[in-house]
């Protein structure tokens, strides 16, 4: 599938997918999903490869979770998010 195909269907300009694929912007959950269901692809397929990464990973509907939640916060308030979770991983 092109980009201009994909960008079509997830409601995007074909330069924003691009940007998605090059880690320079990040994606919504709901365009994720949107983009799952153009490619026919269950949205646990953009997961898998960081969960073989990581011993005890979350699983899809977790992420999905957490990836909603902090992109229904403001600029400041995901900074103190991301401050916290890193507090918690460092065991601070």
């Amino acid at each position: 599938m092109s980009q201009g195909a994909l960008a079509d269907l997830a409601g995007v300009k074909f330069q924003q997918i691009q940007k998605y694929e090059s880690g320079v912007n990040r994606v919504a959950a709901v365009r994720l999903w949107r983009i799952a269901r153009a490619l026919d692809v269950p949205l646990e397929f953009f997961f898998e490869e960081a969960a073989a990464a990581l011993p005890e990973a979350p699983a899809a509907p977790e992420l999905m979770l957490l990836g909603s939640l902090y992109s229904a916060l403001d600029k400041p308030r995901r900074r103190e998010a991301m401050e916290m979770l890193q507090r918690m991983v460092r065991g601070a």
